[in-house]
């Protein structure tokens, strides 16, 4: 009878300890509702690029069509015979040689391995990554 009667009382006690256990680690789940989100969606693109105010960089973004006509720097290749940047549109991407012509008004000059040095009219332009595009003061 002393055997049966600890194992009821040993089986109660197991039982508690694990329903204790379990209910001291059910409120730790995460609500992914509570969750900050991110002040940038890195989903959309140039959501993260803004000119400052008052700058002369108001044209610059070349959202839309803008000076290189929709395409967006997304690569350069720089070797020591031919530079290579790689232009991306909505229609798909494109690459483009140094001394080449973009568009009919848009003449890719020099390609650098951080921006590419457009010519548009008399005017030369850096195009960088991030898609800036600003006077050259070169």
């Amino acid at each position: 009878m002393n055997i049966s009667k600890f194992l009821f009382y040993f089986l109660v006690l197991f039982n508690f300890s694990i329903v204790n256990v379990y209910s001291v680690n059910h409120d730790q789940e995460i609500n992914l509702d509570d969750e900050e989100l991110p002040a940038i969606d890195p989903f959309q693109s140039s959501s993260g690029v803004s000119a400052p105010q008052g700058s002369t960089t108001s044209q610059m973004q070349s959202g839309g069509s803008g000076i290189l006509g929709g395409f967006r720097l997304v690569g350069t290749i720089v070797g020591e015979t031919e530079s290579i940047a790689i232009l991306s549109s909505p229609e798909g991407s494109r690459k483009f040689s140094e001394n080449s012509y973009i568009n009919d008004n848009v003449f890719l000059d020099e390609v650098k391995s951080e921006f590419i040095l457009i010519k548009s009219g008399e005017q030369f332009f850096e195009v960088y990554f991030n898609n800036i595009i600003k006077p050259s003061e070169g």
